[in-house]
């Protein structure tokens, strides 16, 4: 599956270094924590990861900011979940993804608890809660295993929630189970006076239903 926006994006918006080969033929280099990856042609570019969603990605936004409590990255669900995750691969993370690690990023979602409802130091954060309780699970990408700032012990909320945490990618896998991908670390929480779920109907009152 192939969009062809996404791949205007990647050449365009990740400051990605683009040279001639003597065939003729454009390459395309981006950065990754193993190190460069040189794509042969924009078609090995647009092949390197299968796209789940026709959504424009801003693949330099990880270059745009410092990723500190000041100036964290801006992320969705869309960035961090758009991208087909395959479990056969030894590292299956973009290179946009990689560029993440360690940094400060913020972003809006949802609380789902793993056990406790009141003191919760670690939680999922989620797209939607009406489409995690009535609606198709999220997938793996889709979800970030939140570890709250020391001493910070929170009340669950049905609220949308806004955290800013330390990014990191981790591809587990023990007894064939792969857990989680993605964790923030040192997260700070702040509750929004909103429930903005982008999945639950319109006239949804979630004070009846969590």
């Amino acid at each position: 599956m192939r969009f062809i926006p996404i791949l205007l994006l990647l050449v365009s918006c990740s400051e990605a270094e683009s040279s001639e080969t003597q065939s003729g033929s454009p390459t395309l280099t981006t950065s990754s924590e193993n190190g460069p990856i040189i794509f042969d042609g924009l078609e090995g570019a647009l092949d390197s990861w299968e796209m789940v969603r026709e959504v424009e990605i801003d693949f330099a936004l990880p270059r745009k900011h410092v990723g500190n409590d000041s100036d964290p990255v801006p992320v969705d669900f869309d960035f961090l979940g758009a991208w087909e995750f395959n479990e056969d691969l030894e590292d299956p993370f973009p290179a946009f993804i990689h560029e993440l690690q360690g940094k400060r990023i913020s972003l809006r979602g949802f609380m789902m608890p793993d056990v406790d409802f009141e003191n919760i130091t670690r939680f999922h954060l989620i797209r939607s809660l009406w489409g995690c309780c009535f609606g198709a699970p999220p997938r793996l990408n889709e979800l970030l295993l939140v570890n709250v700032r020391a001493g910070k012990g929170l009340d669950y909320t049905y609220n949308t929630i806004e955290v800013t945490g330390t990014f990191r990618a981790e591809f587990i896998m023990e007894d064939g189970i792969i857990e989680d991908l993605y964790f923030l670390d040192d997260t700070d929480v702040l509750e929004l006076d909103e429930f903005d779920d982008p999945e639950a109907p319109d006239m949804f009152d979630p004070a009846s239903m969590f």
